[in-house]
């Protein structure tokens, strides 16, 4: 008799975007979601609850035609009475579930997302459970290895969240780079580890079920177009990739750029500034900020490759992607970025010098033959499915449970 997963979709269920932690939530429950039971964490009453109707549309597709917006109080779930905290506390309590009692002898408890609310004291006092197990999936401790992306006072529990960590029976990560980092913390703040493992993404992340024929690469090459998907946050490394593409434009190459990638607010501010002044200018470069999976793939498609300036990764995903759309991409070579690029398919740079990612980009523009050749490298790579990801999922936790 296979186990039953008790998800924790929180934030997915509640918000349309598509971050990549999102798109895992989605593409593993869309796999296991005949033996899962998802709940979302109310933060005001310390418990979880069971999914509303909007809440399960969400999951499965937030950005399915005519549904309504998704909520976003977590303490106000199954909620008609906002105004009262007694009938709220009331209403609430048919739909609030405890944990330990829904998670049966043979059950594993899943928390795919990242947390730092009061789920933290919760985990603290529950895990590990009494009953069945848990497991954690892991994507990066960047805000703890690199702060300086980060704008101060944004992650104030991140620490915490990793330390949290520990108390999960089972630890699986996207990529080696990751672990290790996860393995570093602990070591440096003298924690007990707990059972870690590497596990990496599948792709695609999306709901496309059968992967899209690369095309013709000098057809691709001649359109001379990039596509760069990442958020604009400042390890992603945005600012010298404008200062990079400018200066080509500036020696003359013509090419046009398509950014894709939700702004983080103040965060951003600098790059989208950078964004306007180039259009401004008159320089081909269009900004998506939401793009659903149809939109993303088309992008894909009509692009000549992808460049993924980022800096520091915990995976690389938009590598992977690239990668399984047939496009070569110019990314750095050095740590879980270079663990996705190792495979083929990438022109590596340093980009942390604007000269190399210029260098980089402007071989690719130019070199027909080396742009076919990569091409080629990316078309035969071979990728993990969401089916394969869910039996290697199932496995490793039927073995640790062995």
């Amino acid at each position: 008799m296979q186990s039953r997963l008790v998800l924790d979709v929180s934030s997915t269920a509640r918000h349309r975007v598509q971050t990549g932690v999102q798109r895992v939530v989605r593409g593993l429950y869309g796999e296991v979601a005949s033996a899962a039971l998802p709940l979302g964490w109310s933060n005001s009453f310390a418990s979880y609850c069971t999914l509303r109707r909007e809440e399960r549309r969400n999951l499965a597709d937030p950005f399915e035609k005519g549904k309504g917006s998704a909520a976003s109080r977590p303490d106000l779930l199954h909620n008609p009475h906002p105004w009262s905290k007694s009938l709220r506390w009331l209403f609430q309590a048919t739909h609030r579930t405890g944990l330990p009692a829904r998670v049966g002898a043979r059950d594993w408890f899943v928390v795919p997302e990242i947390f730092q609310d009061r789920r933290i004291e919760f985990f603290a006092s529950q895990l590990p459970l009494k009953r069945g197990r848990s497991v954690a999936l892991f994507y990066d401790a960047l805000a703890w290895s690199s702060p300086e992306f980060f704008a101060p006072g944004s992650n104030p529990r991140f620490a915490d969240y990793l330390a949290t960590l520990a108390r999960f029976d089972l630890v699986v990560s996207d990529s080696r780079e990751a672990e290790g980092e996860l393995l570093r913390f602990w070591r440096e703040k003298k924690i007990a580890p707990t059972k870690t493992v590497t596990l990496p993404l599948p792709m695609p992340l999306g709901r496309e079920a059968a992967r899209p024929a690369p095309g013709d690469p000098a057809a691709a090459h001649a359109r001379k177009r990039l596509l760069v998907v990442a958020t604009l946050e400042p390890r992603k490394n945005h600012l010298r990739l404008l200062d990079a593409c400018r200066l080509l434009w500036e020696r003359g190459h013509a090419f046009s750029v398509d950014l894709v990638g939700r702004s983080l607010g103040e965060g951003s501010a600098a790059v989208v500034a950078g964004i306007d002044r180039l259009r401004a200018e008159g320089r081909p470069l269009a900004w998506h900020a939401h793009i659903d999976d149809a939109g993303l793939a088309a992008a894909y498609a009509a692009s000549s490759f992808t460049v993924f300036p980022s800096l520091r990764e915990g995976f690389g995903l938009p590598i992977l992607e690239s990668l399984w759309h047939g496009r070569p991409c110019v990314c750095a070579e050095t740590g879980a970025l270079g663990e996705v690029a190792a495979g083929g398919g990438c022109l590596t740079v340093d980009p942390a010098d604007t000269a190399s990612l210029a260098s980089g980009i402007e071989r690719l523009l130019t070199d027909p033959a080396l742009h076919a050749s990569l091409f080629a490298e990316a078309a035969a790579r071979s990728f993990r499915r969401w089916p394969d990801y869910a039996r290697e999922f199932r496995e490793l936790l039927e073995a640790h449970a062995a």
